[in-house]
């Protein structure tokens, strides 16, 4: 498996394509305005999108998503089943997608938004806006703020603390590193909650 990020300077936001080792179908996740740059690498790895996986509908995503739809026969997965105008397959009752022989884990962040979903392979988590490196989404209010915390340790620390996190926006971080600097993870005496 190879995980290509692409940073968007015009949103701030990355885009990751995930696909098999020697080309096939793959997936983007929180796709961006595709550039040159990425349609090249997509030719480079031999890869066919068949999916966008979606963190958080955004109205932002629908001109990338369109785009994108006009090129590839793709299939659009989200918490929710449209974004404007796109349908979607509502992902949050899914428990794996299979984009060829790559298995991605589904799981739903209710605390963060309604429609907020990580996408996990193997030990890498697609986090989107919901943790990215120091901190976390916003959430409605503090309640939910702590059960977002409270399921991301529960949920990535199955997975070790090794787990690769690869936010929406920002550098990629790992759960060790959030479990010893990220604040909302720390209890008042410093130590981590984990």
């Amino acid at each position: 498996m190879k995980i290509i990020s692409s940073f968007c300077n015009r949103s701030g936001s990355n885009m990751y394509i995930c696909g098999p080792d020697k080309g096939g179908p793959a997936a983007i996740i929180d796709p961006a305005p595709c550039t040159e740059s990425v349609v090249r690498s997509l030719a480079a790895h031999h890869y066919d999108i068949a999916a966008v996986l979606v963190t958080s509908p955004s109205a932002a995503l629908e001109h990338s998503i369109r785009t994108i739809s006009r090129i590839y026969p793709v299939r659009v997965f989200a918490g929710c089943d449209r974004i404007g105008e796109i349908e979607c397959v509502d992902a949050s009752g899914q428990s794996n997608i299979d984009v060829g022989d790559l298995s991605f884990s589904v799981i739903p962040v209710r605390p963060h938004s309604r429609f907020s979903i990580m996408y996990g392979i193997e030990e890498v988590f697609f986090t989107g806006l919901i943790i990215h490196a120091g901190t976390i989404g916003d959430t409605a209010n503090e309640y939910a703020e702590e059960l977002l915390v409270s399921l991301v340790k529960r949920t990535l620390g199955e997975h070790g603390e090794g787990s690769v996190l690869l936010p929406g926006v920002g550098p990629t971080t790992t759960l060790r590193a959030e479990l010893n600097v990220n604040p909302y993870f720390r209890r008042q005496d410093g130590r981590a909650r984990y």
